[in-house]
């Protein structure tokens, strides 16, 4: 996103070349963001290249012009570019959230904030396996940012490193060290090890992957490794640096066409547009005897177009602005915006980009408002404290975390209570319903369980330990944990089997098991749909599956109970490959179960946002029943009565006259798409005990 406006290779020579790679970068990325270009986010390493390439030739003309490098002038230069837009933007963001946002919603988006000031953001993002390709208001419009910390963490160190690197080779020259050869010796063991780590965690987590420093600084190297090359890059025949430019536009083409959000990105697969990015920086490297611009069929003329030059220029200010003018738009209408407003809202951000980039950033960079050194030096501490203290003046009104944080702790106790079976469950859940829907146009109650805080941490992943589950595609098996009547030599083994969808119900088996004895294993898999067919399957959920039902004939269990979702595969491949997994696990001699689907939310409706707004009533956030709901139960039933399976018809707890309510005596249907909160879980768990029993009898006589 950054650097130097105009050096090329830290010789003073202005390249509209990398000025027109900027504006490409930062337009690829807004037409991502925008729904409009699917591999669009690859605009980020192309400008993560452009930065290490610019930065690092800044540093090593230093080196070769003084013996040395100012750190203070250069974390000042830093400062100067960086923190006077994105510290604006970062206001505007949170006020914009104050406004637009409910509470909960300000609460995270104010914590953010404060991550974005310390340039941390994307370990938090990593921490949480925050989804980048993820699109609506739901997504912090802080999450851009991730880059940007990405950068100015790697150089903190980068400049320490080069210049230790240079001192090294200056007390080695009697025995033939150089200098450039010990600074590519650093450049290429950041490259390997920053790349190894990057293909390792991509393929075992990928989300945290994408957002980590250390799967990305090989990118920033490699521009750092091209700026060494300048002296021989330029020695190159004209002929050789033109076919290297178009090879270098037709490999960013082709990673356009080959990677998407389904790829495993940023792994080996990055290669591609880093390389591609590469080779263009390479044909751009000004020759001996050449003119000012470009040769006659360089690529460089195609990038040197003035609206590119244009755009390039305020590159870093669109980049700034354009995601949280998105993310605001959609979270104030309350839905994806249409054609006309994705236009409009670009349009705003390109209007906010101009006034930025003229009254802030030119200014404070080179020009009038330039500040000195040591005031330079002082605006990251300045920055840190003016969003801090925005961000507790916003604070006044928002929700008290630490004492809704109890909840789950008060919870678990409840559920842990001596001598009660269900002491978290209704008797009536159809009853509960239908009362839901006769007051879905009351106001939202005020206290709402769980709290809406904590509603996206309300999932079975917190009552589960993450060795007893796989959720990345390098995991294939997993320990094999049980719920429910753990200890005892009498109890009947039961296994729920599949993914999220078996995994959500997880709360409830642990109270079944312990009301009933029984000992319930899990066998589950996020992501993975629990149907046999090659064509639905990943290559890593057919393993998983392959094991699973291998462990089912180990444990010789009674019952088998299997769920899974079907939202996105269902037909009559789902159907056939459905038939054959429980055709398998009915030949481990075990009673069969389906348990059956949920209905779902909208891809892109923020529920937290919906409930969280001030006048809203249930009504307003229910939903209506999805006809494929119904006629995926209806296959799921049909084959339960021709295989001989029982069948659990989750529907009547969930949903009555086509209305499908959010919220349920206060409390929280879904966290996520068809993915019920454990708080609700908790509350079916004596349905659907009832339910397993009547289906269980029922197979006994038959």
């Amino acid at each position: 996103m950054t650097g130097a406006t105009r050096p090329g290779q830290g010789q003073g020579q202005h390249r509209r070349d990398i000025q027109g790679l900027r504006a490409v970068a930062v337009g690829l990325v807004v037409l991502d963001h925008a729904g409009w270009l699917p591999g669009g986010f690859l605009g980020v390493d192309v400008f993560l290249v452009l930065s290490g390439f610019l930065i690092t030739g800044l540093l090593l003309a230093e080196l070769e012009r003084s013996g040395t490098i100012s750190l203070r002038d250069f974390y000042a230069r830093r400062a100067r570019r960086i923190l006077p837009a994105a510290t604006l933007v970062a206001l505007a963001t949170l006020l914009g959230s104050v406004l637009v946002l409910g509470d909960v919603r300000t609460a995270e988006v104010s914590r953010d904030a404060v991550l974005v000031a310390l340039f941390a953001i994307n370990w938090d993002l990593a921490a949480q396996g925050a989804d980048y390709f993820a699109q609506g208001a739901d997504q912090s419009p802080f999450q851009h940012y991730w880059s940007l910390a990405v950068e100015e963490q790697f150089y903190l160190g980068w400049p320490l490193l080069v210049l230790g690197a240079a001192l090294l080779a200056t007390r080695l020259r009697r025995r033939g060290v150089r200098r450039p050869p010990a600074v590519g010796l650093l450049v290429t063991a950041v490259v390997v090890v920053s790349l190894a780590w990057s293909v390792h965690l991509t393929a075992s987590t990928p989300e945290a992957a994408y957002f980590t420093t250390t799967t990305r600084v090989w990118e920033l190297a490699a521009g750092a490794g091209l700026a060494l090359l300048v002296p021989r890059l330029a020695g190159l025949p004209a002929v050789v640096r033109t076919a290297a430019g178009w090879a270098g536009l037709a490999g960013l083409g082709l990673s356009l066409w080959v990677i998407d959000d389904t790829s495993a990105f940023p792994g080996a697969v990055a290669l591609l547009p880093v390389g591609a990015t590469c080779l263009l920086l390479a044909a751009g490297t000004p020759g001996p005897g050449t003119g000012p611009g470009p040769g006659r069929f360089a690529v460089g003329r195609l990038l040197g177009v003035a609206p590119l030059q244009w755009l390039g220029d305020r590159s870093y200010s669109l980049y700034l602005w354009h995601w949280p003018v998105l993310v605001l738009a959609e979270a104030r209408l309350g839905r994806d915006l249409t054609l006309l407003e994705l236009v409009g809202a670009i349009g705003i951000a390109v209007l906010a980009t101009m006034l930025t980039h003229t009254l802030i950033e030119v200014p404070f960079h080179a020009g009038r408002l330039r500040p000195a050194r040591l005031v330079a030096l002082a605006w990251w501490p300045a920055s840190v404290a003016v969003l801090v203290t925005s961000v507790v003046v916003v604070g006044v009104n928002e929700p008290d975390l630490e004492q809704e944080a109890e909840y789950f702790t008060r919870v678990d106790r409840a559920e842990r209570a001596s001598g009660k079976d269900f002491p978290t469950s209704t008797r009536q859940p159809r009853r509960d319903l239908r009362e839901a829907v006769a007051q879905a146009d009351d106001p939202v109650a005020d206290e709402l369980e769980p709290p809406l805080s904590e509603l996206r941490s309300d999932t079975f992943h917190r009552t589960v330990d993450n060795r007893c589950y796989a959720r990345s595609s390098d995991q294939t098996s997993h320990d094999v944990c049980t719920v429910g009547q753990r200890d005892g030599k009498d109890l009947d083994d039961v296994v729920v089997i599949g993914d999220s969808h078996a995994g959500m119900f997880l709360p409830a088996f642990d109270q079944i098991g312990r009301a009933r004895g029984w000992r319930v294993h899990h066998l589950v898999k996020t992501g993975c749909t629990l149907a046999d067919s090659p064509s639905l399957s990943r290559e890593d959920c057919t393993e998983w599956r392959d094991w699973a039902f291998d462990r089912v004939d180990a444990l010789e269990p009674a019952v088998v109970v299997m769920s899974t979702m079907a939202q996105d595969d269902f037909g009559e491949q789902w159907v056939a490959g459905m038939r054959r997994s429980a055709e398998r696990l009915q030949g481990s001699g075990a009673d069969v179960v389906v348990l059956g689907e949920t209905p779902w939310l909208e891809r892109d409706e923020d529920l937290v946002a919906c409930l969280d707004t001030e006048g809203a009533t249930p009504a307003d956030c229910e939903m209506e029943l999805d006809p494929e709901v119904t006629r995926i139960l209806d296959a799921q039933e049909e084959l339960s009565d021709d295989l001989g399976l029982g069948f659990v018809d989750p529907l009547p707890w969930l949903c009555r006259d086509e209305r499908c309510p959010t919220v349920v005596d206060g409390q929280v249907v879904y966290y996520f798409r068809g993915h019920l909160t454990v708080t609700f879980v908790h509350r079916l768990a004596r349905a659907l005990h009832r339910k397993l029993r009547t289906e269980l009898d029922r197979l006994a006589r038959s």
